[in-house]
């Protein structure tokens, strides 16, 4: 004999079935009383999610899988984390900050010192965020949210510290706050500014390249990069030959 429900075709006498349904519909009757309730729904199997402007598949309840788990988590399919709610409530609570001194970030950073927050369905550096709300949208995508105090690295976030610069003046600006890590700063280094300067001697006396990495333990790529300026081209700004020609 074959399943009494309709279409289907499965015997009702094979293993697990029982009161006139396959083994699949008898046990689908005895976990949602209904034969025909299935967990899966198999007539949204194709469809997209019914989150407005999502169009990822469905995955259940009409939902794809990011937008089902929210709804699970937080009753909402477009629901967020009371956590990052809340970073972004303190962002604007405080974007009329008046005070002079640096205002600390009072939730986790990452090991720049600079928090995230959700702002504008999307995740940003939270400084960035505040230099927004207070100062309007940067001039250019590539512009930083520069502190003027020095210390963005500590969590500052007082509005009046921020604004827009490129990446050339923020970088000039750690330079003069001294947070820049750059030469004998970064422990990886392997040259020390005396170094660079034999370096750009040998090269300038017609050493192979190949000679002068083995003689200081680097690579000839490094040794090439100094050549041409992409590494330690800082150094030629703060040498008294340099400041003498005028060139920094």
């Amino acid at each position: 004999m074959t399943c009494s429900v309709d279409e289907c075709q499965k015997s009702s006498n094979g293993k697990g079935a029982a009161r006139g349904f396959c083994s699949m519909h008898y046990n689908r009757w005895l976990k949602y009383g209904d034969p025909h309730v299935s967990k899966i729904d198999r007539q949204s199997k194709h469809t997209i999610c019914t989150v407005v402007g999502c169009d990822k598949p469905h995955k259940a309840k009409g939902y794809c899988q990011n937008h089902r788990v929210r709804f699970a988590k937080y009753g909402s399919p477009t629901g967020r984390s009371p956590k990052f709610r809340c970073k972004a409530k303190w962002v604007e609570a405080n974007v009329a900050y008046q005070g002079d001194d640096c205002l600390k970030w009072p939730f986790g950073v990452s090991d720049h010192g600079r928090g995230t927050v959700s702002f504008r369905k999307r995740n940003i550096s939270a400084p960035r965020a505040m230099c927004i709300l207070a100062h309007g949208e940067p001039p250019t995508k590539k512009h930083d949210a520069a502190h003027s105090c020095g210390k963005g690295h500590e969590g500052c976030m007082n509005p009046r510290h921020l604004s827009w610069k490129t990446r050339k003046e923020n970088e000039a600006d750690k330079v003069g706050h001294g947070t820049l890590r750059r030469g004998t700063a970064i422990n990886t280094n392997k040259l020390t500014e005396e170094d660079v300067i034999n370096v750009r001697r040998l090269i300038k006396d017609g050493t192979p390249g190949v000679d002068i990495a083995r003689l200081y333990g680097i690579t000839p790529a490094m040794v090439s990069n100094i050549k041409v300026g992409k590494a330690w081209a800082w150094l030629d700004c703060e040498t008294e030959t340099a400041k003498e020609a005028n060139r920094c």
